[in-house]
């Protein structure tokens, strides 16, 4: 499967923000905007009447839009290789499942981690754990029984968890963050292969799935972000082609006007954050369109994916913004039309900015190599790196000295952030990649 670094380098600073939000200091007197808007301190209690969104609600919606950029390039490309649909369409479900299982193991994982004595032992078993997702995820050719012995070993460790520790393993215990992208890959996946051959078919697909949550159905709701995407991956595909086979021009053109059209591009996703965290909705919407008028008149002329992208990206944050009133308020959970068409325009302005990055300059390569290798980027923070530097005591004397100091709250986040980035990329590097 083809790379393209600017959707790598999308999910590994998405993952850099999902782990550094999550391990930054509570109690360290950080402000609100640096939490989960409806779950702001002192007490990080989940408030649904609170309205507005922070950077740590965009972690979500951007992780789901990089998953369905990437699905014209797997399936497309076993297609490519002479799969037959029905091969495709059991390869997508077998994903889900396996997603599916992978969030029971951790969410049960999690729960035997908080509850075995002495902590010790809850270490051991988390890093055993590891290892066991490790042998089972990892793809190594000719090894195909080590998957097994992975899944064996996982297998038992959840037996022991059970019938020796006797902490009940349920399927309600499971991550939610990994079942909700089991199920937006099985959608989105279907959807893609059913409309591969025409964007006019996807797009009304998608309007349908809109009009689900308008109905109040919300088991499709994150598919209103995750095939929009699908759409932009295919539009990128393409562009890899040989220059004959191009369908549109090069995707960005490396000016100095594209570069000003980036920096708006980006500059619109901070303005969505400071407006409707503050609920300054109209001056939220005024700035937007400001910014998206000078968008066009940067790349009006150019007719490049990247401002095609632009466009749509623009026209979607304003529809959020419009839906911001209609639904009460931008909120993440339960979450809203205003929070989808909003969060998913910003996604693409992100990929935009990317793209021109990548025009000029070589991505970080610590963030590409992450995004590749997102499920080691999940587990190795909770299951190895935390335990282990509570095992030794650095991690408790960093809580005890980040309480009530906003900069060692930081550098908490920061030590475990890099630590992650750091082993992840050493398993990228090193081309041991787990694949569900």
């Amino acid at each position: 499967m083809a790379r393209v670094d600017s959707i790598d380098a999308l999910r590994g600073v998405t993952i850099f923000a999902m782990i550094f939000c999550a391990s930054i200091g509570y109690g360290s007197d950080l402000p609100a905007w640096m939490f989960h808007c409806q779950c702001p301190p002192p007490s990080y209690a989940f408030n649904p009447d609170v309205r507005g969104i922070t950077w740590v609600d965009l972690v979500f919606p951007f992780f789901i839009f990089a998953m369905g950029a990437v699905i014209p390039f797997s399936l497309g490309g076993k297609l490519a290789k002479g799969e037959g649909t029905g091969r495709v369409i059991f390869d997508i479900f077998k994903r889900g499942v396996v997603l599916s299982l992978f969030s029971v193991i951790i969410g049960n994982g999690n729960v035997a981690a908080g509850a075995v004595k002495p902590y010790w032992l809850s270490v051991l078993l988390g890093a055993v754990m590891f290892a066991s997702m490790f042998a089972a995820f990892v793809r190594v050719p000719g090894r195909r029984w080590l998957n097994l012995i992975g899944w064996g070993a996982m297998a038992a460790l959840l037996a022991i968890q059970h019938f020796v520790f006797g902490i009940p393993v349920k399927l309600s215990n499971c991550d939610i963050i990994i079942y909700l992208l089991a199920v937006v890959s099985v959608v989105t996946g279907l959807v893609w292969l059913l409309t591969r051959s025409s964007y006019r078919l996807r797009i009304a697909a998608w309007l349908l799935v809109v009009s689900t949550k308008l109905l109040g159905i919300d088991f499709l709701q994150y598919a209103v972000i995750a095939i929009p995407a699908t759409i932009a991956g295919d539009m990128i595909r393409e562009g890899l082609e040989p220059a004959e086979a191009r369908s549109h021009v090069p995707s960005v053109n490396p000016g100095f006007s594209s570069l000003l059209a980036a920096i708006a591009a980006l500059s619109a996703i901070f303005v969505q954050l400071w407006g409707l965290y503050n609920r300054q909705i109209l001056a939220d919407g005024l700035v937007t369109l400001a910014l998206a008028a000078g968008f066009v008149l940067l790349t009006f002329r150019s007719g490049s994916l990247f401002a095609r992208f632009g466009y749509a990206s623009f026209l979607l944050i304003l529809i959020g913004i419009v839906f911001d009133p209609l639904d009460g308020g931008i909120a993440k959970d339960y979450c809203n039309l205003s929070y989808l068409f909003t969060t998913l325009g910003c996604a693409g302005m992100m990929l935009c900015f990317l793209m021109r990055l990548e025009a000029s300059m070589p991505l970080s390569r610590a963030f590409v190599m992450t995004g590749r290798n997102p499920m080691i980027a999940y587990t190795i923070p909770w299951l190895v790196i935390s335990p282990c530097l509570y095992l030794t005591g650095f991690m408790g004397w960093m809580d005890t000295l980040c309480a009530g100091n906003p900069w060692l709250g930081l550098l908490r986040g920061v030590v475990v952030t890099s630590l992650t980035l750091a082993f992840t990329c050493l398993f990228t590097y090193r081309k041991l990649y787990w694949k569900s």
